[in-house]
């Protein structure tokens, strides 16, 4: 479970990690956020799109590959050091998007700390 990105730094995936996203896949487009740098984030993607088996291999994370870092930085020096640097309207704006006779499209969040998104984006959370 523990594997080495190419910088050398450590990540641990979480058991059968694999096996959900190549379900997963299938019916949603699945992103990342972090609030690691963008090259941290695309070592992350790298690793995860590794366990592909289809012939030929098609990447299991189509979405967006995002870095939440300059929000995060930005954020802790604000007068609101304390407001979530992560946000599903930076990440993918029509989410947060209401249309007439509905609501926007909608996300789901796989987070290992919910405190990072926003009040109103927590119920996304699991």
């Amino acid at each position: 479970r523990v594997h080495t990105l190419q910088d050398g730094r450590k990540i641990v995936l979480a058991s059968r990690v694999h096996e959900f996203l190549s379900i997963a896949q299938q019916s949603y487009d699945i992103s990342v956020c972090s609030l690691g740098e963008q090259s941290y984030v695309q070592q992350v993607v790298t690793l995860l799109d590794s366990g592909r088996t289809l012939d030929p291999p098609q990447p299991w994370i189509r979405g967006l590959a995002y870095s939440a870092r300059g929000e995060y930085l930005h954020i802790a020096s604000s007068p609101q050091p304390n407001r979530p640097p992560k946000d599903l309207a930076c990440l993918l704006p029509f989410s947060c998007v209401e249309h007439e006779g509905g609501v926007g499209l909608e996300a789901l969040i796989l987070d290992d700390n919910a405190g990072m998104w926003p009040a109103e984006q927590q119920g996304n959370t699991l």
